[in-house]
């Protein structure tokens, strides 16, 4: 018989591994949900900037970047569209169509011959996505450092 000064346990022991399921459902929502991330005017506002690739004046287009990144908590999954905050202004030419094109060389070798780290540039973007001449002077500033 225990004492009446004893603790006693709350609740009944969880069957092993149950704590352990929860964090993995709470993991897959949560990078379900940085996939779903839509920002119809963020985007519309991206178009209208600088190609990074060529730098013309509104681009028209926008790239979303697949690269993966354990530091700035960006996965990557196959065949899914990433969140819009991983975009990038691009033309036509330099996004789909021309010789050199992102998508038809490669997206890492694109980036490489461009000399830009692609992601740290979206999270600039993103950050300064309230103000669309801080936006355009970001996307000239890193036209003009390659």
């Amino acid at each position: 018989m225990t004492s009446p000064n004893h603790p006693r346990r709350l609740s009944p022991l969880a069957p092993p591994g149950t704590l352990l399921m929860r964090t993995m459902a709470l993991a897959r929502m949560m990078r379900a949900k940085e996939f779903n991330e839509r920002d119809a005017v963020y985007m519309a506002r991206l178009r209208t900037l600088p190609c990074i690739g060529c730098g013309r004046d509104h681009a028209g287009e926008a790239h979303h970047v697949k690269l993966s990144s354990g530091v700035l908590g960006k996965s990557l999954a196959m065949g899914r569209r990433p969140a819009d905050r991983w975009s990038l202004p691009h033309c036509p030419d330099c996004h789909r169509s021309g010789p050199r094109a992102l998508h038809k060389i490669g997206e890492a070798p694109y980036w490489q011959l461009k000399r830009i780290n692609p992601l740290l540039l979206c999270v600039r973007l993103y950050a300064a996505k309230a103000d669309p001449d801080k936006m355009r002077a970001i996307v000239l500033a890193t036209l003009n450092g390659r």
